[in-house]
């Protein structure tokens, strides 16, 4: 008689696996890379990151100057605009970060027998900001126009934000004139300046759009222009004040102009435009800071993070033992 001693070796159920390696997705923590400080900064996007949220803000516009012994006032520059928008990246991709500088102010009031200086135009771009127009004797120089603040990608621009427009210089005389305030950066289209209506002053500039610079505010100013904003106007022989500068953006603002021409040019008192923003479908509003510079603050997270998966163990086999014969 054939008996058969069925004895399984303890070496698991046939077709039993192992359990898979875990492939949970790990996610990092955003990073915050902020840039305070006017300047033109490189940046390389890193692996792995496909779109940065970007807060950017431009640079205000400056102050007109006055004129000594007078009760004229100077206007104040527009504001930089201010927004957050995300933007589409590539890993590794090679970009721009710029960050507007405020426009200078004047450094000399008008008075008897000088000039007041025009304020320098502030740094940024990609498009510069307009310089303050110089006064004649015993008026005052218009501000320079704020630097714009943007991300780039070569030629491209990713995200801008548009610098204020300059102030005009006030008119000398004994009546209490104001200058006109520069205008604010925008977004779609940047503001244009303002001036004194009670005093005979020139026309402000107008602001950058998504298309091309602000148009200057008249007789003498400069022309915003794709590649650098319309200084202020400077002004006749006759008593008028500077102009003040376009803001740089997107596209610049125009320089704000004077009434009339050579020796009948009156009081050019009036702000320059504000740069434009960009992109036009985001949302903008006006930037205020301790120093009037603008800023770009860049924050992104990287893309998932998956670990590699273990190979799958061999399955385990049921054996048999050999049978035993008897009898």
């Amino acid at each position: 008689m054939i008996t058969a001693a069925a004895a399984l070796v303890g070496l698991g159920a046939f077709g039993a696996a192992s359990a898979p390696a875990s492939t949970s997705r790990q996610t990092s923590t955003p990073t915050v890379d902020p840039f305070p400080a006017p300047g033109t900064f490189p940046f390389t996007v890193p692996a792995n990151v496909t779109s940065i949220s970007v807060e950017i803000c431009g640079a205000q516009g400056g102050t007109g100057g006055g004129v000594e012994n007078q009760l004229s006032s100077p206007g104040v520059g527009g504001l930089g605009a201010h927004t957050t928008v995300s933007i589409s990246v590539t890993p590794n991709e090679a970009l721009s970060v710029i960050v507007g500088g405020r426009g200078g102010d004047v450094t000399s009031n008008g008075g008897s027998g000088n000039q007041g200086v025009g304020g320098v135009a502030g740094t940024g771009g990609p498009n510069g900001a307009g310089g303050g127009g110089t006064s004649n004797t015993g008026t005052g120089g218009g501000g320079g126009g704020g630097g714009g603040s943007a991300v780039t990608a070569g030629a491209t621009t990713l995200a801008a934000a548009g610098g204020g427009g300059g102030a005009g210089g006030v008119v000398g005389g004994a009546v209490g004139f104001t200058s006109g305030d520069g205008g604010a950066g925008g977004g779609a289209t940047g503001s244009a300046g303002s001036n004194d209506p009670t005093s005979l002053a020139g026309d402000p500039g107008q602001g950058g759009t998504q298309s091309a610079g602000g148009a200057a505010g008249g007789t003498g100013s400069g022309q915003g222009e794709p590649n650098g904003n319309g200084d202020g106007a400077h002004t006749g022989v006759n008593g008028g004040s500077g102009g003040g500068g376009g803001g740089g953006g997107f596209f610049g603002g125009g320089g704000s102009g004077i009434m009339g021409s050579g020796v009948d040019a009156l009081g050019a008192n009036a702000g320059g435009g504000g740069g434009s923003g960009f992109p036009a479908s985001a949302t903008f509003d006006t930037c205020t800071t301790g120093t009037g510079a603008g800023f770009v603050t860049l924050t992104f997270t990287a893309g998932p993070v998956v670990p590699p998966t273990a190979p799958a163990a061999e399955p385990a086999v049921s054996v048999v033992a050999s049978p035993t014969f008897t009898g």
